[in-house]
This record gives C-alpha cells, sequence and structure tokens, in this order.
C-alpha cells in the first residue's frame, strides 16, 4: 500500500463518529459562498446578460453603478464572513490531529474582535493569493477566447481551457494548505505564513500527487451525495499529510521549545543554526528527517493502518 492510501486510510478513520460534524462545518461555507454568488448574479440581473451589457452601460449609467456596487458588497461580504471558511477549516484540522472536534469551532473566529480582525487578515491574503493566481492560469482561456471566438467549437475550447486553468490554480494555491494548518493551530497569522511557507517548500508536490489519487472520487463531484462525502475527506486527508510533514520539519530542525521572539518565525528562521538549511533551494524536510516507516503489522482499529516508527526509509515520501 501507497503513502496517499495509508493518509487516505487515516482520514477515513479519523472521521469515523465525526462526519456529521464535518459535513456540517462544509455547509456552512458552502451557504456562504452561495450567498456572495446569489450577490454577484443579482448585479447581473440589473444590468442583462454580456450581449446587451456594452449597451446597457451607456444607456442607463445608473443601472451600471449598481453594477458596480453588488460586486464591491459581494468582495466586502465574502472578506467579512471569511472567518467561517477558517473555522471550517478547523474543524477538520482537529479531526485530522486527535480524532476530535467541537462544530462551534466553525464560529471560533468571531469570538473575539482581535482574533476575528487577525482571522480576516489571514483569510483577505488567501483568497487575494488565489485570485491573482487563478487570474494568470486562465489567461490561456481569454487568448483561447480571442483566437477561437468565431468558431463553432469555441464554447468547448474556452470550456476546456477554463476549467485546466482552475485546476492549476487551485493544485499551485495548495501551498496555502501549510498556512492554514498551523493557523488553525493559533498561530497567529504572519507567524502562521512563515512557517508554513517553510515546511511547504519541496513538499507541494505531495500534496499534488494526493490529489490526483482522489481523480476518481473529484469526477464523480457533479453529483451533491460524492460532494459531500469527497470535500471532508480530501481536506481531511490534506491535513493529516501536513500534520507528519511539519513533524518531520520540527525534528530536521530540532525546533527551540523557548518561545518565539519578536520577530516571530521569520527572526528564528533567520537564525544562523537554521539559515544554511533555509537558503538551500533543493531543501525538502524529508531530506534530513530522522528515517520514518510505515508499519503495516502495527496497527489498530482507530487508525487501519497507519503507524509511524524510527528506522526505516519512506519516511521522504510522505
Amino acid at each position: 500500500m501507497n503513502v496517499e492510501k495509508y493518509i487516505k486510510s487515516e482520514a477515513k478513520a479519523s472521521l469515523k463518529g465525526n462526519w456529521l460534524k464535518a459535513i456540517t462545518a462544509l455547509f456552512t461555507s458552502v451557504l456562504v459562498f452561495l450567498a456572495v454568488l446569489l450577490v454577484i448574479v443579482s448585479a447581473f440581473e440589473i444590468m442583462g446578460d454580456y450581449d446587451d451589457f456594452a449597451s446597457a452601460a451607456s444607456a442607463e449609467p445608473v443601472r451600471l453603478v449598481f453594477f458596480v456596487l453588488f460586486h464591491l458588497l459581494a468582495v466586502a461580504g465574502l472578506i467579512l464572513l471569511s472567518p467561517v471558511f477558517a473555522g471550517g477549516a478547523r474543524v477538520i484540522a482537529s479531526v485530522a490531529k486527535d480524532n476530535t472536534s467541537d462544530i462551534g469551532d466553525v464560529f471560533h473566529y468571531f469570538s473575539s474582535g482581535d482574533l476575528y480582525k487577525d482571522c480576516v487578515k489571514f483569510m483577505t491574503r488567501i483568497i487575494v493569493s488565489f485570485v491573482v493566481v487563478l487570474i494568470l492560469f486562465e489567461l490561456p482561456c481569454l487568448g483561447g477566447f480571442i483566437l477561437f471566438k468565431d468558431e463553432s467549437y469555441a464554447d468547448v475550447i474556452v470550456s476546456l481551457l477554463g476549467l485546466l486553468g482552475f485546476c492549476g490554480a487551485f493544485l499551485f494555491s495548495l501551498r496555502n494548505m501549510f498556512a492554514i494548518y498551523f493557523y488553525t493551530e493559533g498561530a497567529a497569522s504572519s507567524e502562521s505564513f512563515g512557517k508554513g511557507a517553510a515546511v511547504a517548500r519541496g513538499n507541494v508536490g505531495k500534496l499534488v500527487k494526493l490529489t490526483f489519487s482522489y481523480i476518481g472520487w473529484l469526477i464523480s463531484l457533479f453529483l451533491i451525495i460524492p460532494f459531500i462525502y469527497v470535500i471532508p475527506y480530501m481536506q481531511c486527508a490534506y491535513f493529516i499529510s501536513v500534520k507528519y510533514l511539519a513533524e518531520q520539519y520540527d525534528k530536521a530542525h530540532a525546533v527551540s521549545s523557548q518561545p518565539l521572539g519578536a520577530g516571530g518565525f521569520q527572526e528564528y528562521a533567520e537564525s544562523p543554526e537554521l539559515k544554511p538549511a533555509f537558503s538551500n533551494p533543493n531543501y525538502t524536510s524529508a531530506q534530513h528527517a530522522e528515517p520514518l516507516t510505515l508499519d503495516e503489522s502495527d496497527t489498530d482499529d482507530r487508525s487501519s493502518g497507519i503507524s509511524l516508527e524510527k528506522g526505516g526509509a519512506v519516511g521522504g515520501d510522505l
């Protein structure tokens, strides 16, 4: 059994008894997204479809103003409600770490003003980075529209390029899973991105590989039932993988138990003891970690097959 199968087996075991909480967290996030989408759709209802957009804008500028305002409202709503997404991730991350969860964690980041502001700052950076990456990956789609707009198969080409662009942006943005993991553990926004970037270096490919192991399930996402099963399943698997990679990273760097200084993780990472590892462009956490092995014989009913012990040689593939 390969590493991806072990991780997925552990995710299933972790979700056992926690499915309802995981699905509830997912639906809470989906409802926020649908609310934002509804505002955007309402904006296009005001202006009409793309065919008469220009004429409507020139003939009735007031409608154009409302069109812009609705989009600004959607963006503001997405940012102000974004702590719900972080809360949903916190529920799944808790399941991945210790098989427990509290559905109230969906609204954890609304519990205090400081926590809410820090979470909005964190999620805004996540959202903006994804949008920028998505725009870059969708440039071929725009090119396809310009080149083939007069062809009968233009819609097929544009749709295909658009789907490929979104998939590429999603895979590239998996690096954010590391920052999200540390943030759900209670780290501040800046510290989460600092350590997340360090652990992600050389390890994002492992999450990409894990994603492709779900390819059959992803194809089935057009149906509702697979959607509510696969998304929590994948999220839990991502967090389990990140958890093990973070543990390997900490062992490799002998992370000090002393509190971080005023400079946070960035100051710690640039210390003389760690700087050589950070400056190596080919560094991955697994290269210097104490070797780990997956012992199939030492399993229990809960883990369904994962046990990490010292002495083997496959830790670098995790």
